[in-house]
């Protein structure tokens, strides 16, 4: 399991669910974005194992996140509640997430994206 793990989510009763959720996995190191600017001082600030990005955040797109995300090789698991249609490539080895997903998808998504990377 990833060490640090920034969540960039604009609804704070979700954005505190994925929390708890990362937390009954055992990852305790978690750092909560609202915004794309959270997001992107966020990932200036410190080094994450791991991001987890809504892709919709109010009328700003995620995406501009996860690129950075992939500029400095943080693996990224896109959240959306519209589908994966509009999930672009960004770079190998992302994962994507259907709101609402369970615990076990979860963990599925971040096992999966740490054995492509660690």
């Amino acid at each position: 399991m990833p060490g640090n793990v920034l969540i960039v989510e604009d609804t704070p009763i979700v954005a505190t669910a994925i929390s708890t959720m990362l937390l009954e996995l055992g990852i305790e190191d978690v750092t909560i974005a609202g915004s794309v600017e959270q997001g992107l001082s966020s990932l200036e600030e410190a080094r994450f194992h791991l991001a987890i990005v809504d892709l919709q955040l109010g009328d700003q797109n995620g995406l501009v996140v996860a690129e950075r995300c992939a500029d400095l090789k943080i693996p990224v698991i896109y959240s959306t509640g519209h589908g994966p249609v509009m999930v672009p490539v960004v770079y190998p080895g992302e994962a994507f997430l259907q709101k609402p997903y369970t615990l076990a998808q979860l963990k599925g998504a971040i096992e999966a994206l740490c054995g492509q990377h660690g």
